[in-house]
């Protein structure tokens, strides 16, 4: 007797794919390594295919060469990998072939994903910084690699060699701005203080920057002139350098205050009215200017002045002469007759 027996048709087969992970393309991007090792891939869980076929029977794969975004297929006769990727299978009568796929991380600018950097910064609100900020019209787009890690603060050691480079935007810091590395990381999922870069192109790195508060203001204090010839006030004025005022000037015995860029700051401390009408400076004759067009805004008492960044900012403060007010002592000689006899 004779028994015959018939392939199964439905016996099991598996196709997994492996792909690179983010620490081995981390190495090869800082130049650490060249070649990628069988023990740097990861299995991609979710991803196994589940297929049936004729028992014994070799078949190909058809793999996806394109299967993920930012990721390169690594075939027969690459140099890059140590492993590559199966083409075909035997299907084992057990039902527990598999074949594996390999894909390596794209590092090279030309075929690797993008990210978009953005910059914010920060508001005022009247004499003070303010707690939101706005968008700039200047964005950054930057290479990296799928799930490469980016991070916002300027302190922070970047994985990627260079990267810091790429993103950061120093010209802000010549416009009276400072890297605002607290917000920026506060905006930051869950508050880990960097983004991960997603192969779609579609990751957002935003970089906050706040305003200087230190910022030099020079207070000048200036006195109307006199005509030698006709004695009348002139208009015109001249500082009187001994009574200059540096604020946040850096040296020693300059006061010191919150002088935030772009916002209004008030000089009204600084306005002394009786400044030069008091015995301490032997002046009589002048008084405080309280409307002169030079001040940039005069609001209840307040005196203000746009900051400039580039510590430039510098307040006129004016004293008119006063006219015919001014006490004249006349002393009166009388002649001798008797000297004369």
């Amino acid at each position: 007797m004779k028994i015959y027996y018939v392939r199964n048709t439905n016996t099991p087969y598996s196709i997994d794919y492996y792909q690179e992970t983010a620490s081995s393309a981390l190495d090869r991007y800082n130049h650490k390594k060249e070649t990628v090792k069988a023990t740097d891939y990861a299995k991609v869980e979710g991803d196994t295919e589940e297929l049936f076929g004729v028992t014994g029977q070799t078949v190909p794969l058809n793999t996806d060469v394109n299967k993920y975004t930012g990721f390169t297929y690594v075939a027969t006769g690459s140099t890059l990998s140590e492993v590559v990727s199966d083409t075909q299978i035997e299907i084992k009568p057990d039902g527990k072939a598999v074949a594996k796929v390999y894909f390596t991380r794209n590092i090279n600018p030309a075929d690797s994903p993008s990210f978009t950097v953005k910059y914010f910064l920060q508001n005022v609100d009247g004499e003070a910084a303010a707690t939101t900020y706005t968008e700039q019209a200047e964005t950054k787009t930057v290479k990296a690699f799928a799930d490469a890690k980016i991070y916002v603060s300027s302190q922070a050691a970047q994985d990627l060699d260079g990267m810091w480079d790429q993103i950061k935007n120093d010209d802000y810091l010549t416009q009276g701005y400072h890297y605002a590395d607290t917000m920026s990381i506060s905006k930051t999922p869950g508050g880990q203080g960097y983004e991960v870069v997603k192969a779609n192109n579609s990751t957002v790195v935003n970089i906050y920057f706040d305003r200087n508060t230190n910022n030099k203001v020079t207070v000048k204090y200036m006195k109307e002139t006199l005509n030698p010839v006709t004695q009348d006030p002139t208009g015109e004025y001249v500082e009187v350098v001994a009574d200059r005022v540096t604020i946040n000037g850096g040296q020693t015995g300059d006061p010191v205050a919150t002088v935030v860029t772009g916002a209004n700051f008030d000089f009204a401390s600084y306005v002394v009215e009786n400044k030069y009408r008091n015995g301490t400076t032997g002046e009589v004759g002048f008084n405080f200017d309280h409307t002169n067009p030079a001040y940039g805004s005069i609001q209840a008492q307040k005196y203000y002045v746009k900051v400039k960044a580039d510590g430039t900012t510098t307040v006129e403060i004016f004293y008119n002469r006063v006219k015919d007010n001014i006490p004249v002592t006349v002393h009166y000689w009388a002649k001798d007759l008797d000297a004369e006899t």
